[in-house]
């Protein structure tokens, strides 16, 4: 009883200086004019903050958290059809990518014949000397940057995963008692739908 009052008092604490921060601000009560505007510049600019920056994120509907859950639900309750449509557009990709080879080596082959007056053999091998020359620099390049992108990728997943953690945790820790069961109901109640979903 005495943790629920305190709740109680300090949520009343917390819209008291909320109140106090929407009211106008009176200019009688100030020296000048200059100051009556200072001092409503930064209440604004601290019921902004806290408007668009503060409660979006400690609020249980906030879009994207809601978008994330579900985008989430969808791809746990549609793997096989999401995998199986990956697999289709990796497919078309790969499909399209040797066309498009074929395309530039028998382009190149046939400029070759016509610029060296060559047969067909012999500027196959040429093409074949190109590309192999083409690939072992690519090659080359690619294991020179390969550290410096794994790095760079491994230290921005790292703050990445902390941000989102400790903006998750002090999501959790700022909602009350019945939003805190609200969710916990709601990823219960999907959990196991998606559980008898897998094994019936």
């Amino acid at each position: 009883m005495k943790g629920l009052a305190l709740r109680r008092l300090n949520a009343r604490k917390a819209e008291n200086n909320l109140a106090t921060l929407c009211q106008p601000f009176h200019g009688e009560n100030l020296i000048d004019d200059s100051t009556a505007s200072y001092h409503l510049l930064i209440r604004q600019q601290a019921y902004l903050r806290l408007t668009i920056v503060v409660l979006p994120r400690l609020s249980i509907n906030n879009p994207k958290t809601t978008i994330k859950l579900v985008l989430i639900l969808v791809a746990l309750a549609l793997y096989d059809t999401l995998w199986d449509l990956f697999l289709s557009l990796l497919h078309f990709v790969l499909g399209t990518l040797h066309i498009l080879f074929e395309f530039c080596e028998h382009t190149l082959e046939r400029l070759i014949e016509h610029l060296f007056h060559t047969d067909p053999r012999a500027a196959e091998i040429i093409v074949f000397y190109i590309m192999l020359t083409i690939g072992a620099y690519a090659a080359f390049k690619l294991m020179q940057a390969l550290p410096h992108w794994y790095g760079k990728l491994a230290e921005q997943l790292a703050d990445y995963w902390h941000q989102e953690k400790t903006k998750t945790v002090s999501t959790w820790q700022n909602q009350s008692v019945s939003k805190k069961i609200q969710w916990g109901s709601v990823v219960i109640t999907s959990a196991l739908v998606i559980v008898m979903w897998l094994i019936s």
